[in-house]
């Protein structure tokens, strides 16, 4: 075979091999690994406030009969009579660093009813007053807030508080006292709307 020859066979068999190549989609098979790396689900958490069903009772103190009822319109109070409202509040905070700040606003005086000033100051007369409390354990409370009607100005009352991660409760009570004391007369069939209370859970930094 000529060198002429040879030289154009090979040039053949070059061009076959790039015919080949363009054929496989003109790539080449350059080694490759790989692998999955795990990632994870990201959760939040939640701030939840679930009250109870609240208890009225009439004349809780010793030495007189008590009764209890879901609603304070069952009650015809006279003077010498106390009425306590009991509600328990849970909060549930869930979040590794949430901190929470926990509000308590008790609308009344009127906010959600009607109103008698006269009933209201005897109210005040006797001490009645409002008290939060945090629940630790079985007949264990830490006051949180505490305000007697005499010492309110504007209508209505907060209590604040704070709590970190995990279950918390709280105790709402409030005590109406209208005393024997004064001219009641003019207290016959009289009225005070209580107003609804709110509590707040609301995360600070």
């Amino acid at each position: 075979m000529s060198r002429i020859s040879k030289t154009t066979t090979a040039a053949l068999a070059g061009a076959a091999a790039v015919v080949l190549l363009a054929g496989g989609g003109g790539t080449f098979a350059l080694w490759q690994a790989d692998a999955t790396v795990e990632t994870a689900t990201l959760t939040t958490g939640g701030l939840t406030v679930t009250p109870s069903s609240a208890t009225w009772v009439l004349n809780p103190e010793p030495g007189k009969k008590a009764e209890r009822g879901s609603f304070p319109e069952e009650f015809r109070i006279v003077p010498g009579d106390t009425v306590r409202f009991n509600n328990q509040v849970k909060v549930e905070a869930t979040g590794d660093n949430l901190n929470a700040l926990i509000t308590v606003d008790l609308g009344f005086r009127g906010a959600d009813g009607p109103v008698d000033e006269a009933f209201f100051d005897a109210l005040a007369a006797g001490n009645s007053v409002l008290v939060l409390n945090r629940v630790l354990g079985p007949g264990s409370n830490q006051q949180e807030g505490r305000m007697l009607f005499k010492n309110i100005q504007d209508g209505r009352v907060q209590f604040k508080t704070t709590v970190e991660e995990g279950s918390h409760t709280f105790a709402l009570v409030s005590t109406y006292a209208l005393p024997f004391e004064g001219d009641h007369d003019a207290l016959q069939r009289a009225q005070v709307g209580l107003g609804d209370v709110t509590i707040t859970a609301r995360q600070i930094p």
